[in-house]
């Protein structure tokens, strides 16, 4: 998250709300932007916001509402939200527009289904791990006012007229709009309920006019044929496009063909950050990170200068972590006794939790276990979850340069060379990874009746590709466990599950699956369970939907084998571990020791690859 730095901007904002302007969203309105020296600038925002729709004629003639009243009956009016925030990455300050998404009349409205593959990240991870793999180049494009570019509402919607767009209005046509005023939308806009089904309908068929092909398992992925070279790939994410080429002759080809339909903001280098994650592309590996997120996070908070531990340490010690599960609820959420105990601690408890909760998702799933744990008390958190939060941040502020990586199979000379070497694996962690690269694999671990007041048990798992993370859970099983076995098995089902996911989006993309895929398990019962061709006498009170993993082992899908609990990245997924084990897992898992497919002094050693 961003905010400005400007100190006297700084004294407005703390004058006003007490927080800092963020690039997650704006808690401040324009009345108290406009007391700030630097207004100047963020007048200029909001005029180029409204002269870039101009340029797509999204303003139809003015009409007051009196005249709306006789004229047109059978239509939606739309208030003006503006937004005004500072970008992480670039620090350009950036005003938005957008409708309320509540239309004024008629009251009912109907609601449009649209797909962003922006909650799991999972699409997205195994696009850069394809790209490091086969040395591919990263680029970026955004499309320009998308919703806008994205065609006419399909009723008539008016906008009403605030003071920005009417000072706007003013100074370019020079036609003074009174009190009252209503712009017609000539196209659609942000907020309007329409509006996402017709960018998702305008830019689909654009891509599928250029020949590109969409995954049905990860409608944010597409892939392109290209006779005599390689094929293309694209993650697209709502107006963001990352794509995966192997010349930058290719990217631009790709914007001017596209620019025929699409207006877009083409990056023309190396993309170095795409939706809050920052992308590092070396001669050798692709790194991604959240750390100036994580600065931000701190930052807001004043906890940005706190000395860092000479010792290394995990999310949560053993000790918190056991009075987090022992302590029960706290007070429930807005009470007066919760928020006298949140003004006590000086942060909200939910907001910092789901800033951190994004970290988890895109990047450091290394706090996987922590935030499934402090999750479970967000209506009613206690002093104890507080400290767990509190924790993480001391935690992410000593790590948070920590990276996924994924390693390249050879040298792409092209590239910058990159600054990290592999840490050392451990001498006694014994890896086992499949001959062929691209089969999906997993880790599978669960600990048993660990909630307190359910006695559910706690699963996790971490599916990888190229030896490194692409997709991860920590969660409450939704079923009880009788045993630590059945959970171990219930949580294969769902690692499986995971695992047959990846491996449909890789054959959507070419990528043949041609091995099983390993799942990796530290209990031989719950192993002999998955053998078993039927239910047993310790396994018929099972649900039937539980069985499903011994006909994906036998149709050739997956083979779930033994692992040592020491060598289980999942492990960590499940449980608070001291900082020697926790970091032994996130390493491994994170890509961090090398990977068996890459060259010289990154390629990890793994002692006793297996062949499936």
């Amino acid at each position: 998250m961003d905010a400005v730095d400007n100190p006297t901007m700084a004294t407005v904002a703390a004058a006003v709300r007490g927080k800092d302007l963020t690039s997650k969203a704006s808690h401040f309105h324009r009345r108290e932007l406009k007391k700030s020296p630097e207004w100047d600038e963020w007048k200029r925002a909001e005029w180029k916001q409204l002269d870039s729709m101009q340029v797509c004629n999204m303003f139809g003639p003015p009409v007051t509402r009196s005249e709306l009243s006789g004229r047109q009956r059978n239509c939606d009016v739309m208030r003006v939200v503006w937004s005004y925030l500072i970008k992480l990455h670039t620090q350009a300050k950036k005003a938005s527009v957008y409708g309320d998404g509540r239309p004024l009349r008629p009251v009912k409205k109907s609601l449009h289904k649209t797909y962003a593959a922006c909650t799991s990240m999972t699409g997205l991870r195994l696009l850069i791990g394809l790209a490091a793999y086969e040395n591919r180049l990263l680029m970026a494009s955004d499309a320009i006012n998308a919703y806008v570019q994205s065609g006419p509402l399909e009723k008539t919607t008016y906008l009403v007229v605030n003071n920005a767009i009417r000072e706007w209005y003013y100074e370019r046509f020079k036609i003074f709009l009174p009190p009252g005023s209503l712009l017609e939308l000539q196209s659609s806009i942000q907020g309007h309920p329409d509006a996402g089904a017709n960018w998702q309908g305008k830019v689909n068929a654009t891509l599928t006019a250029m020949e590109w092909n969409r995954t049905k398992h990860e409608p944010c992925l597409y892939r392109r044929e290209v006779k005599d070279a390689p094929d293309q790939l694209i993650c697209r994410q709502v107006d963001d496009m990352l794509l995966a080429v192997k010349t930058e002759e290719e990217y631009q080809e790709f914007n001017k063909e596209i620019s025929k339909t699409i207006n877009m903001d083409p990056e023309n280098k190396l993309a170095t950050s795409f939706n809050g994650i920052e992308i590092e592309q070396t001669q050798g590996y692709i790194a991604i990170r959240v750390e100036k997120y994580i600065d931000k996070v701190n930052k807001n908070r004043g906890w940005e200068k706190e000395a860092c531990s000479k010792k290394p340490k995990s999310p949560l010690n053993d000790t918190l972590a056991r009075e987090i599960l022992d302590s029960g609820k706290g007070a429930t959420a807005k009470t007066s006794e919760a928020m006298a105990l949140e003004k006590e601690i000086g942060f909200p408890y939910r907001m910092l939790l789901g800033e951190l909760i994004f970290a988890c998702v895109v990047v450091l799933l290394d706090k996987g276990y922590t935030m499934s744990l402090l999750s479970r008390f967000a209506e009613y958190p206690a002093k104890v979850h507080y400290l767990g939060l509190k924790s993480v941040c001391r935690y992410l502020h000593e790590t948070k340069d920590r990276p996924i990586i994924y390693w390249r199979r050879i040298p792409m000379m092209s590239l910058p060379k990159g600054t990290f070497v592999p840490y050392k694996k451990p001498d006694d962690a014994m890896y086992s990874f499949p001959d062929d690269p691209y089969p999906v694999t997993a880790d599978v671990d669960a600990s048993h009746a660990t909630d307190m007041e359910s006695r559910r048990s706690t699963g996790g798992h971490i599916i990888m590709i190229f030896a490194a993370a692409v997709l991860w859970l920590a969660k409450l099983q939704a079923t009880l466990a009788t045993s630590s076995t059945e959970s171990e098995f219930m949580q294969a089902v769902s690692a499986s599950k995971g695992v047959k996911w990846c491996r449909h989006i890789m054959t959507e993309l070419k990528r043949a699956q041609s091995g099983l895929s390993p799942i990796n398990e530290d209990n031989m019962a719950a192993i002999m369970m998955v053998n078993q061709s039927r239910p047993t006498t310790r396994t018929r009170h099972i649900d039937i939907q539980w069985f499903a993993i011994q006909e994906w082992k036998q149709a050739g899908n997956i083979i779930v084998q033994y692992v040592r609990t020491g060598d289980n990245s999942a492990d960590a997924m499940t449980k608070a571990l001291g900082w020697v084990l926790h970091n032994k897992h996130a390493f491994k898992s994170m890509g961090l020791y090398g990977s068996p497919y890459s060259y010289g002094e990154y390629k990890l050693d793994t002692n006793n690859s297996t062949n499936v």
